[in-house]
């Protein structure tokens, strides 16, 4: 029952988190709550990662760093993140917990991606540990989502082809398999990949005009896309990055897309509001039980967040 309770904290954790709950390092904050709970499971566990744990232990002990993590990654706190990250790594690897050490490996390449986006090859390494773990372990989902992030890789490197053929090949099992907001990172990197090619095609020769007209329409479709994904996922941050793409590719379009590029921009500064005041909408956590082994409390966290997220999506609608 213990694990179960840690488990449902945790999916509470990063829901809240996608919703932008956490961009503070307010201690009012919903998610800050949640940490409490899961630490409290496990004493000591946040002052000295690598100790010893009993083997019960062990997955609430991962839970909890990964919801820290999360958290310092969304405050942009990478040098933090990363070190724990690494903890997460080496933990997951004693004790052969091959889907918490690959997803710890994914989210490693990932906080490198965002601090160093100019220094794409330093991504490489946790990211080919982590498909060579999930190709020998089958894990479907979080493999599909590495592919995402190398094609992501490709793109800073430069190389837009091919990170558009390694997402395309990849696309099938990314929607098969992985978290929807996965596949809409995904679409995002595509929709990045078209722009560059579209001001490639601008400066080429005759008919590179048109080209580029085409590339930014298939742009706009696949941004429409994302954005289903990313509500789906009540993913604020995400939808912030779909709502300066469109108002960036409507710019481009030309003089007809003034009013949707206007518009854009407008739900980028309403969605950019709602995250810098992470602090006012986690007034709910004021009340937040710190037993969440409770039934009655889980059910009066999820409603709340129900809520929140109806407030969030109508706000970026």
């Amino acid at each position: 029952a213990d694990v179960c309770s840690d488990t449902v904290a945790f999916v509470l954790h990063d829901w809240s988190v996608r919703l932008g709950l956490d961009t503070s390092t307010s201690k009012m904050s919903l998610p800050c709550a949640i940490r409490l709970h899961l630490s409290s499971r496990i004493p000591g566990c946040t002052r000295n990662s690598d100790r010893k744990f009993s083997r019960d232990m062990v997955e609430p002990a991962l839970l909890l760093m990964e919801a820290q993590t999360a958290s310092l990654s969304s405050q942009k706190r990478y040098e933090q993140a990363m070190e724990i990250t690494q903890q997460s790594i080496r933990l997951a690897s004693q004790h052969s917990l091959h889907v918490h050490r690959a997803r710890n490996l994914l989210r490693l390449a990932n906080i490198r991606c965002d601090c160093i986006p100019s220094q794409p090859t330093l991504v490489l390494p946790p990211l080919l540990e982590c498909l060579s773990v999930c190709e020998q372990h089958g894990i479907d989902p979080i493999h599909a989502a590495a592919l995402g992030t190398l094609g992501k890789i490709h793109l800073l490197m430069g190389n837009c082809r091919m990170a558009r053929s390694v997402i395309n090949a990849a696309m099938p099992s990314m929607i098969q398999a992985a978290p929807s907001d996965v596949v809409a990172g995904a679409l995002l990197t595509l929709v990045k990949c078209d722009l560059a090619l579209a001001r490639e095609g601008d400066s080429n020769s005759t008919g590179g005009e048109q080209r580029s007209k085409k590339l930014l329409h298939r742009s706009m479709s696949m941004l429409s896309e994302a954005e289903r994904k990313a509500r789906d996922m009540s993913n604020m941050l995400m939808l912030l990055e779909i709502h300066y793409l469109r108002a960036q590719i409507c710019n481009q379009l030309g003089p007809n897309y003034v009013p949707e590029r206007d518009f854009a921009s407008k739900q980028f500064v309403r969605v950019s509001k709602w995250l810098r005041n992470g602090g006012e909408i986690n007034s709910l956590a004021k009340a937040a039980p710190s037993n969440l082994s409770d039934p009655d409390s889980i059910s009066s966290i999820t409603e709340s967040l129900v809520s929140l997220s109806s407030k969030a999506m109508a706000i970026s609608a």
